[in-house]
């Protein structure tokens, strides 16, 4: 009976071990096979080999020439690839770059070329160094895959790219110091606004090793979805209600906490993946504002997202926004694209044609932080704007201010007479709202109504109408009251506790 159950056991062990053994091979088999299948994917032309391969090859070649000797590589990467892959989607987008590979191996002779990832082309190229012949090949080339790419029926593309290069031995003199400077470079070319390129020199080196690794950090923040929205309350005061939300970008950074967009912005705008953040933002206030509809039911509130200089000087904008509003149903007269400085786009065909036929598609626009500036109220007069916000400065300092008083009258009769709405900015005390009413601006944000919250608290801040306390007619009469008094405090310090 013994021997009959230790034989068992010895069988239901090596079954046990045979099953096991076979489930290791298979997922080996399978992780081989997925790595083929991504290998196989990268490999655009019949002309391009593997990238797995690329580093035995060059380090193969610098054998073979030695330390006199002399070559160079190229990295070329997309501009906006992650915009131009949603706007036309992967498919269209597999056949640009199959094209754009075509023309890279077709037009640099003595070249071996691999894809790196999805929008970054390495190209090793096996000729002598001749740094003003490297130039004029490198702009030939940039100049060719900046050409319409076209294919029978199917939308024609437009693209630029940003292409870094680094000399062998100067750059470099193993396939990773050649690789690593490649990636510096490039950082550079796309900080200073892309379409271009750059050879590698040790100044950028020793100035930019720190700033590229912010870059890389920022890349990893989109790509693990780091980046949220906080959302600020705007009231309506004259009724006493909510009109809306102005958003707020931020980074839930791993190790720095919630970091506001001065920490970040202008790397954005320089990488150009501002343009993906603007119009991400945009998707999460449609997102939000149809959850607000179907749970609570209020339809009636406005949404605000800030759109960045470069992205409204892209001629791709309306496009995405258009297709973004097709996929989500969401109801555009709700969402509010805020812009900053108008005065510069006024020369700025493109701007210009942008907000027009963004206003088309039935978006609202909102001049940002409007200063005490005739000359911009001026201008704004003959635009397309649905809605100017005043900066926080005309809340400081309110009183006996006439030139700041007059132009917030002048302002506030042409807003009216172009039924035109008139937000202010950094209302932080009662004396503010005083002051508003006073010059009938009926809409107001700021820290006295709240500060900026997440995402998880929007529903209870419009459920509980936490602003109606702060805008009491009580609060009114007692602050009238304590301005008849002698000496009496400010009416702002009477009524600290309900500031925020």
């Amino acid at each position: 009976m013994l021997a009959t159950n230790a034989f068992n056991i010895v069988i239901t062990i090596t079954v046990i071990l045979i099953i096991g053994s076979l489930i290791y091979l298979l997922i080996r088999l399978m992780l081989h096979n997925e790595a083929r299948y991504r290998e196989d994917k990268n490999i655009l032309t019949a002309d391009m080999i593997p990238n797995s391969k690329m580093k035995g090859i060059v380090d193969n070649y610098i054998a073979r020439v030695g330390k006199f000797g002399s070559f160079y590589v190229m990295q070329i990467d997309i501009d906006n690839f992650k915009g131009l892959n949603e706007l036309y989607g992967p498919s269209r987008c597999d056949q640009v770059l199959q094209e754009l590979s075509y023309r890279i191996t077709s037009g640099v002779e003595h070249s071996v070329v691999s894809r790196i990832n999805d929008d970054k082309i390495f190209v090793l190229v096996k000729d002598d160094v001749n740094y003003a012949a490297v130039e004029e090949d490198v702009s030939n080339l940039i100049m060719k895959l900046k050409q319409t790419y076209e294919n029978g029926h199917q939308t024609p593309v437009n693209l630029t790219v940003s292409v870094s290069i680094a000399l062998y031995p100067t750059c470099g003199t193993t396939y990773k110091a050649l690789l690593r400077s490649l990636e510096l470079t490039n950082y550079v070319v796309k900080r200073n606004g892309g379409d271009n390129y750059m050879i590698y020199s040790s100044d950028i080196d020793s100035k930019e090793t720190s700033n590229m690794d912010y870059f890389n950090e920022i890349r990893t923040a989109i790509d693990d979805g780091q980046f949220c929205l906080y959302y600020q309350p705007i009231i309506d005061i004259r009724q006493k209600k909510l009109l809306g939300f102005e958003t707020f970008l931020r980074w839930n950074h791993p190790t720095q906490g919630v970091l506001t967009p001065d920490k970040f912005i202008k790397m954005l705008e320089t990488s150009g993946d501002i343009n993906y953040i603007s119009k991400w933002g945009v998707e999460q206030i449609v997102t939000k504002m149809g959850e607000i509809q179907s749970h609570i039911g209020a339809n009636d509130l406005i949404y605000t997202n800030n759109i960045s200089t470069k992205q409204l000087m892209s001629d791709t904008l309306v496009e995405e926004l258009k297709k973004l509003l097709h996929n989500t149903k969401a109801n555009p007269h709700k969402t509010v694209l805020e812009i900053e400085d108008y005065m510069m786009y006024d020369k700025m065909d493109q701007v210009k044609l942008n907000l027009l036929r963004l206003r088309d598609l039935g978006f609202r626009i909102s001049v940002d932080g409007l200063k005490l500036d005739y000359a911009a109220l001026s201008q704004i007069e003959k635009e397309p704007i649905d809605i100017i916000k005043l900066d926080r400065s005309f809340l400081k300092d309110i009183n006996n201010n006439k030139m700041k008083e007059k132009f917030v009258e002048m302002l506030v009769d042409s807003a009216e007479h172009m039924h035109r709405m008139v937000i202010a900015e950094g209302v932080e005390v009662y004396d503010h709202i005083l002051y508003l009413e006073k010059n009938n601006i009926q809409y107001g944000q700021g820290y006295y109504f709240s500060k900026p919250f997440e995402d998880k608290f929007v529903y209870e801040y419009i459920v509980n109408k936490d602003f109606e306390d702060k805008l009491d007619d009580n609060l009114k009469q007692e602050a009238a009251s304590l301005s008849d008094k002698e000496e009496a405090p400010k009416a702002s310090e009477v009524l600290s506790d309900f500031q925020e």
